[in-house]
């Protein structure tokens, strides 16, 4: 009778200690501070919070049963469990990145950037000549950890990059930190630009098509 008990009380611990697991990297999920997950996902954090106490008091109920159950058993029992939660320690930490990256990318992807918005309509009244692929701008502006506005543009227009457009859009669009990649409609030639909010170009790439359209930092 008390091996029938010991081992119900042995598994049921251990499904606790996975589902504490779980309910812990959720948590941390919903309650990272990098922004996007925090902004929109605090009241699953406390519930999940919540439910990993929960699963933590029954847990230690369940060691105690076992403790009391057959002392040496459960000794055992507690150093099988922390060797097992331990193992998997790698894999945990590793499904824990994976899913905030598949998070972090899903919140970025839903979420309206105000600036890219902004740009947009700014390229639309203006009848600028390129193409601006607002999902792949919207999802990098918003996974920006510095608040950096990604613009991806394509030329409509055969003609070659010049630094007077470059120059031309850097002064309609907004007074904040932007990286503008601009690529001509054959997609061979392109030109990544970061300008600082005071509309001056800090950074040029790639060198030999910066160097030869005249574009410096």
């Amino acid at each position: 009778m008390k091996s029938k008990k010991h081992a119900l009380y042995f598994i049921s611990s251990v499904a606790c200690g996975f589902i504490m697991v779980w309910l812990f990297i959720f948590f941390l999920l919903n309650s990272s501070n990098s922004g996007l997950i925090a902004e929109r996902h605090t009241d699953k954090a406390i519930r999940y919070f919540i439910l990993f106490i929960i699963f933590l008091i029954a847990f230690l109920i369940l060691i105690i049963k076992q403790f009391k159950l057959m002392k040496r058993l459960s000794i055992w029992s507690v150093v099988f469990i922390v060797t097992i939660l331990v193992l998997l320690t790698p894999v945990i930490i590793n499904a824990y990145y994976q899913l905030s990256e598949k998070y972090e990318n899903k919140l970025a992807e839903n979420k309206q950037n105000n600036s890219v918005i902004e740009i947009r309509e700014i390229i639309t009244k203006s009848k600028l000549k390129y193409q601006l692929d607002f999902e792949k701008s919207n999802k990098s502006s918003n996974l920006s950890p510095y608040q950096i506005t990604y613009i991806y543009l394509t030329k409509e227009s055969e003609d070659r990059l010049s630094s007077n457009e470059i120059n031309e859009l850097i002064s309609i669009f907004p007074d904040r930190e932007l990286i503008i990649e601009i690529r001509e409609i054959n997609l061979k030639n392109f030109i990544v630009v970061r300008v600082n909010s005071k509309k001056e170009i800090i950074d040029c790439t790639p060198f030999d098509i910066c160097s030869e359209i005249n574009t410096y930092y």
